[in-house]
């Protein structure tokens, strides 16, 4: 859960792809960045096919004031209350350590990534002047105003606040739509200095969409001795450090999200990624597999589970419920040590997902995740890998009745046809009944594609 809905930023690890090798002046870095917005939003403008339709603010913000803005983003966004949910719930999917601090991890990721960024709010957009900043850091500039100036123009034309309004209970489809932002900015960045071509054609298979990815890219760039690439310019300490989930889904919404937008661009023009913002993406499925967006159509279903609460008993109070989607089921599945053993892999199946966090005083939260797959194969193959996976989350469980039992808390993986729920300590004397409940209970709705429903 990174931030999504305030500021667009442009990151430090983008510049792995197009480095650059020019330099700015930093003797008026106002006037500069001001100087430097007119000489780059035409060429923006004809590459992105969309003109101006006022001009956009600019600023140069140090990294102090940068991290007090973020400050600022993350106390908005996440409260410690919403952090403290969702940490609870990424717990119990084995994504996060019980140490895992969001709200730091969050802030000290952005500080370090962070090149640029645009603001809705103000309309402006800001470069950053880092406190190291050396030849490479500054031969960025170009680079980076243009991925902004592209954010100023999807901003006018489509309006990123109401585009980029949270999906209740889906943070699924709202990184998808993230990924059609940044990655539309991303795509634009790479053919304002290579060209449309060029820049699709660098959309291939090492473009990474997760940090498995990444670092074979970046060392490939440092040998290479690439221009504004090196171990100075290129701090990925807090990257590297973060849960992998948050990691893979920064470089998704970039890497991913461009890949996706060559796609569109290759079957129908750069007009096709304007259609995508009056029908977005509905799922991170659909920007992993981009035919599933179009030529294969698939929608997800949005699978609604049972509240619990009474059933598991009065002390027991729902922590949060989402959608974990088939991005974060990837780095679910990678995390544990999952390694496709055909071309392609388990979480492909994916059709859909939520899950649930139960909480009582004094006792151990239980999780309940229910997903539907496309077919009775696929559901089958996820809960083959899912099995090993809980037996790692619960080392010390017995096994017994094809399920794990520890401390009168269950742990376990159901299958009917192609519907799976996945339990984990759920007490024992409530364990026929809830999945009674589950799978008479729950109910599965194909995801419309009119905007007006994802909002």
């Amino acid at each position: 859960m990174l931030i999504r809905n305030t500021a667009f930023a442009a990151i430090i690890l983008i510049s792995v792809m197009a480095p650059l090798g020019h330099s700015q002046d930093d003797s008026n870095p106002q006037a500069a960045v001001q100087k430097l917005a007119r000489e780059v939003e035409e060429k923006v403008s004809q590459v992105r096919g969309l003109a101006y339709l006022s001009p956009t603010k600019v600023g140069v913000h140090s990294e102090a004031a940068l991290r007090d803005f973020l400050t600022k983003e993350v106390d908005k966004e996440l409260t410690p209350e919403i952090a403290g949910k969702h940490e609870r719930c990424m717990v119990m999917l084995g994504l996060y350590r019980r140490t895992t601090d969001l709200r730091k991890t969050v802030l000290a990721l952005l500080a370090e990534q962070v090149a640029g960024f645009y603001n809705p709010e103000k309309k402006a957009l800001f470069l950053i002047r880092r406190e190291a900043s050396d030849k490479a850091g500054a031969a960025q500039d170009r680079l980076i105003m243009s991925h902004e100036l592209v954010h100023a123009l999807q901003d006018q034309h489509f309006d990123l606040t109401a585009f980029m309004a949270p999906v209740d209970a889906n943070d699924d489809q709202t990184s998808a739509r993230k990924a059609l932002v940044e990655g539309d900015a991303t795509w634009a960045m790479m053919a304002f200095k290579e060209g449309p071509k060029q820049a699709s054609m660098m959309m291939g298979p090492l473009m990474p969409t997760d940090l498995a990815g990444l670092k074979p890219l970046i060392e490939m760039a440092k040998k290479m001795g690439l221009e504004g690439v090196s171990d100075d310019s290129l701090n990925m300490d807090a990257l590297f450090a973060a849960p992998m989930v948050d990691g893979d889904e920064m470089i998704f919404s970039y890497y991913g999200g461009a890949k996706f937008c060559a796609y569109l661009i290759k079957n129908g023009g750069v007009s096709q990624v304007d259609k995508a913002y009056s029908r977005p993406p509905q799922s991170t499925e659909q920007i992993l597999h981009p035919p599933k967006y179009d030529k294969e159509y698939d929608a997800p279903q949005d699978v609604r589970l049972p509240n619990l609460s009474d059933l598991l008993g009065p002390e027991f109070k729902k922590v949060s419920s989402n959608t974990l989607g088939e991005l974060r089921m990837r780095s679910w599945l990678t995390g544990f040590g999952y390694k496709a053993k055909k071309k392609r892999a388990v979480h492909s199946g994916w059709d859909g997902d939520t899950y649930a966090v139960y909480g009582a005083h004094g006792r151990s939260d239980a999780l309940v995740w229910g997903s539907i797959w496309d077919t009775e194969l696929d559901a089958q193959e996820f809960v083959a890998v899912a099995k090993e996976i809980l037996a790692k989350m619960e080392p010390e469980a017995q096994k017994r009745d094809n399920h794990l039992q520890l401390l009168g808390l269950m742990s376990g993986i159901v299958r009917r046809g192609n519907r799976v729920f996945f339990l984990r300590r759920m007490p024992t004397n409530k364990w026929d009944q809830v999945l009674n409940t589950l799978f008479n209970s729950t109910e599965y709705k194909e995801v419309s594609r009119s905007k007006k429903a994802l909002k």
